[in-house]
């Protein structure tokens, strides 16, 4: 089993799925770069609908913030993917 397999196969045990609707990226630029086997992604959101917006504790509540964290990673993830 390859290693995208085996992340793929854990974010399903935790009821997650890579999304196939992913934000485009916001300018001109890379989504990612993959240097040595080593992947960067470039700035990544939770979205640009404007949901999760704001700073934790002030224009999100906790659970927002860790919704927003979750979706980011997955979309970060879905880029390189």
């Amino acid at each position: 089993m390859s290693y995208t397999s085996e992340v793929i196969t854990k974010l399903r045990e935790l009821g997650l799925e890579l999304p196939t609707n992913s934000p485009p990226p916001a300018g001109n630029y890379a989504p990612f770069c993959l240097h040595d086997g080593i992947g960067s992604p470039a700035a990544q959101t939770s979205g640009y609908d404007g949901s999760f917006s704001g700073q934790v504790g002030k224009a999100l509540t906790l659970e927002q913030g860790q919704k927003a964290a979750e979706l980011t990673s997955l979309y970060a993830l879905a880029r390189i993917h």
